[in-house]
């Protein structure tokens, strides 16, 4: 899906940018790349604004059409992708400071 149409507040990652030149190293002084995680916050009409690291960016939305994302799995990957546990507790990934697991958990019923 293109960047211009991510869900806010949702983080994605990079798979493809389609611009070249200038606007792509402009891109990738902003922190840019390919794998990269990225997640926009605000939609301000002609711009969007992204989160990219620490940092807040601006970006013209029609260079966001042209740089193409995927959603990110929300399942924290050290419980594993779409599986609970002998509780039927789904892990939803959370972040701390140093990049450790810090998931929170949310009972649900499931047929896993």
């Amino acid at each position: 899906m293109q960047l211009a149409v991510a869900e806010l507040g949702k983080t994605v990652e990079v798979v493809r940018i389609l611009v070249e030149g200038a606007a792509k190293k402009r891109l990738e002084a902003l922190g840019f790349s390919l794998g990269g995680h990225i997640t926009p916050l605000a939609d301000n009409g002609g711009n969007l604004i992204i989160k990219v690291g620490e940092s807040r960016v601006a970006v013209n939305k029609g260079i966001a059409m042209r740089v193409l994302v995927e959603k990110i799995s929300d399942v924290c990957p050290q419980h594993g992708l779409g599986q609970c546990d002998d509780e039927n507790t789904l892990h939803m990934r959370g972040e701390t400071a140093d990049g450790s697991c810090a998931c929170s958990a949310e009972r649900h019923s499931c047929a896993c």
